[in-house]
């Protein structure tokens, strides 16, 4: 027993000569943390610009392109787009030219007329920097997605593989209508090639290589529209995130989603989802399926005609894209912060001058070793304004140990902090 003791207190001993060092921890507690520290209004506004000359490069490449469609309001005036693109270019109303130019003006420019009529509707309700981001980005993005469409060969550029429908007689159209299970297929001329003119039923096709070569070509489209809708979802999520962080957003059901999540205390994502997906299969029953019947009414009115692979491509995006968000911005997330600090009252009195309401406790405490006294301020808010938080803590005392605990469920009231809304202040 003695000897055991010896041998723990030798362990212990070449423990205690080993050094120690002051090291600072930041564990990542939010995302996108350089967007929380942009105080300028000016910095924000050139960023949104530039966000949106990214996002429109992004969206031609894989959405105007690949025939998915693209979030919320944006889908359904997409949609209207290809529909009356199909019924001008079946009736020869114009040429091919300005056939072109009218779906691009419309494509790309009834979003931003849409945008303009909400402006004017939430412009007495939420404050005007949240107004002016959104506008720059949305007015930056559609411009430029206007004149990128006019590049010569751009809409043949396919990143990942052809996404374009199997079907030539569609192609022809416009419309982008990938099947699973396609109810009609093409007949076979004499020299081999597929006649999407003449359609037969699956029960009518006598080369079964027809029947394997057009759902082989369907099947791997469909995987195709899927990888570019999960490839989209990250880059538009990340950039709506980072307007919504900046307190703007990207428009239509975005700007939507921001006012009812803060008026009804609720998290963004619910409402985004909501409004995505239903403004999403508004957007391709007219685009795709209504596309179809104009074309030829007998043959393309099928389940399959609305419930295709750019449907089914277009809602992974809204569930990604939803759930993206929500990491990146965690709206009404709530923690429990401490602050063990030496300086509690200048820090309290630099809380009070930025006007910091949430509820706030003092725990007076004793050091372990040293037996110095101490403080402890305890308090609750959203995730999303820790940044602020903690750059008025550091004002005061650079070297205070701030500790961060998720809150699962709570029940009380606390003030939030209101984004997009407009105070009281604003409002005189």
């Amino acid at each position: 027993m003695r000897k055991i003791f010896k041998k723990n207190i030798k362990s212990f001993e070449q423990f205690s000569n080993y050094s120690t060092s002051d090291v600072q921890f930041k564990t990542g507690l939010f995302k996108l943390s350089f967007f929380y520290s942009i105080n300028d209004p000016r910095k924000k506004y050139v960023i949104a610009c530039l966000m949106g000359v990214i996002l429109s490069i992004i969206t031609t490449l894989l959405v105007e392109v690949t025939g998915l469609y693209s979030s919320g309001l944006t889908a359904f005036f997409q949609g209207v787009s290809r529909a009356i693109y199909v019924a001008l270019s079946k009736n020869e109303v114009v040429d091919k030219y300005w056939l072109n130019v009218i779906y691009n003006l419309m494509f790309w420019g009834f979003y931003l007329l849409i945008n303009l009529f909400l402006f004017k509707r939430y412009f007495s309700r939420m404050n005007r920097q949240c107004i002016y981001i959104s506008a720059i980005f949305i007015c930056t993005m559609q411009l430029c997605g206007f004149l990128w469409s006019f590049i010569p060969g751009l809409h043949s550029i396919m990143l990942f593989g052809d996404t374009s429908t199997v079907n030539e007689a569609l192609k022809e159209y416009n419309v982008q209508s990938v099947l699973y299970s396609p109810n009609w297929y093409p007949t076979v001329l004499e020299n081999g090639q597929y006649d999407w003119n003449n359609l037969i039923s699956s029960s009518e096709v006598q080369d079964p290589n027809v029947l394997s070569n057009v759902n082989s070509l369907n099947i791997c489209r469909g995987f195709l529209l899927i990888l570019y809708a999960s490839i989209y979802a990250v880059p538009s999520s990340y950039i709506n995130s980072a307007l919504f962080i900046m307190g703007g957003s990207s428009g239509g059901t975005e700007l939507t989603s921001l006012y009812l999540s803060e008026a009804k205390n609720k998290d963004l994502s619910i409402f985004l989802k909501t409004l995505q997906a239903t403004t999403m299969f508004a957007g391709v029953f007219v685009g795709t399926y209504l596309s179809g019947i104009i074309i030829n009414p007998e043959k393309y009115y099928g389940w399959q005609y609305l419930f295709n692979a750019n449907f089914v491509g277009s809602f992974v995006w809204v569930f990604l894209n939803s759930l993206l968000v929500g990491k990146f911005f965690p709206s009404r997330k709530l923690v429990r912060v401490e602050i063990f600090t030496s300086d509690l009252t200048n820090i309290l009195a630099n809380l009070k001058k930025y006007k910091y309401t949430h509820p706030t406790t003092i725990v007076n405490s004793i050091g372990g070793f040293l037996a110095n006294k101490n403080n402890i301020l305890i308090t609750v808010m959203q995730l999303t304004e820790i940044p602020n938080f903690v750059h008025i803590v550091r004002l005061t005392d650079k070297n205070s140990l701030i500790s961060v605990t998720n809150i699962d469920d709570c029940d009380g009231r606390v003030g939030l902090q209101k984004v997009g809304i407009k105070s009281k202040k604003d409002n005189k």
